[in-house]
């Protein structure tokens, strides 16, 4: 119960939401959400990737769609609101278990994070990041990447063309 709660709790909870579907202002003077300081970006098994960090997500047109410091964003292709996830990875019969394996390079700079939503395509990332699983096991670092988010790609959570073959349409076709 949100009214039987103190201001740091409900802040705390809401700090947690995966989606970045809810954010608080304090109106007490408390201390405002904090972005993390590194990017990261974990595919959690059989859902959407879960983003955190300071985020840009634009428009294959390059228009800003948000802003934020948590995204859950589609990797299985078949939300109804792509690029973000809607959940219809429950339904699709998308089998992912979110492995990441060890490798890239560590980025020079931390830097902000930037991600493309292409058109009928991957996810462009542009931004020093680290891709983990969601048990914190393997870890690729990199300062840019194109992440799956067909659903079809057999080098998950990368992209490897699939995309193309399947007949995969995103947001703005």
């Amino acid at each position: 119960m949100p009214s039987r709660a103190r201001a740091d709790e409900i802040a705390a909870v809401i700090s947690k939401c995966p989606s970045g579907a809810l954010h608080f202002t304090r109106l007490d003077g408390g201390s405002t959400e904090i972005s993390p300081d590194d990017n990261t970006i974990v595919p959690t098994p059989m859902g959407p990737l879960c983003v955190r960090g300071r985020i840009q997500l634009r428009s294959a047109k390059g228009s800003l769609i948000v802003e934020d410091t948590r995204l859950s964003l589609c990797r299985c292709g078949h939300s109804h609101s792509k690029p973000f996830c809607d959940n219809s990875h429950r339904d699709s019969g998308f089998d992912d278990p979110g492995a990441v394996a060890e490798g890239g390079e560590p980025p020079t700079t931390k830097d902000g994070l930037s991600l493309t939503a292409s058109l009928n395509g991957p996810l462009l990332a542009e931004g020093a990041f680290t891709l983990r699983d969601a048990a914190g096991r393997g870890q690729y670092q990199a300062a840019n990447g194109e992440l799956c988010r067909c659903g079809g790609s057999g080098n998950k959570p990368f992209c490897d063309g699939t995309h193309e073959r399947i007949g995969f349409r995103s947001e703005e076709s």
